[in-house]
């Protein structure tokens, strides 16, 4: 499952915003999905609506992205939330010890993914939305005017 970080719903304060990039004319030198990024900066939040699931499983996020130039290095804490739209999980399913919500820091380097360490327990044929809330770029000092570029986030199976 992919989403596209530009197609998200996002915060106004602080604000997100989309930013379309030109595809290349050389095959494979894009390094995005989709039409682009979404901006977003620090205290905004990202949400992704997940369609029906087909089978109850743990999936693991993970996270595109790119840094700015004007902030490069590590962002260092954000949180990673599910949202159950259709209530809290079968008591009996394999869902039932799931955890919904953690951290995460969108390290600097060449690849930009975040390949989080924990899964989320997603219920065939229940709603949800992923949530992405970039708290702070360093959490010691507010950085009001700290931003990344999201491009996707995904869920896989291991």
């Amino acid at each position: 499952m992919l989403f596209e970080g530009e197609l998200a719903r996002g915060t106004d304060k602080p604000p997100t915003t989309v930013i379309r990039k030109k595809p290349s004319n050389i095959p494979g030198q894009d390094t995005w999905t989709g039409f682009g990024y979404m901006e977003v900066f620090e205290g905004a939040t990202l949400a992704f609506h997940v369609p029906d699931i087909y089978r109850s499983m743990d999936y693991f996020p993970i996270i595109r992205y790119q840094h700015e130039p004007s902030h490069p290095t590590d962002w260092e804490q954000a949180t990673l939330e599910l949202e159950r739209m259709d209530g809290e999980p079968d008591p009996k399913g394999p869902c039932a010890e799931a955890v919904d919500t953690f951290q995460v820091s969108l390290q600097a380097g060449e690849l930009n993914t975040e390949n989080t360490e924990y899964p989320f327990c997603l219920e065939s044929g229940k709603r949800y939305n992923v949530k992405i809330t970039f708290n702070q770029w360093i959490p010691t000092t507010p950085t009001p005017g700290a931003k990344i570029l999201i491009d996707s986030v995904s869920h896989t199976i291991k």
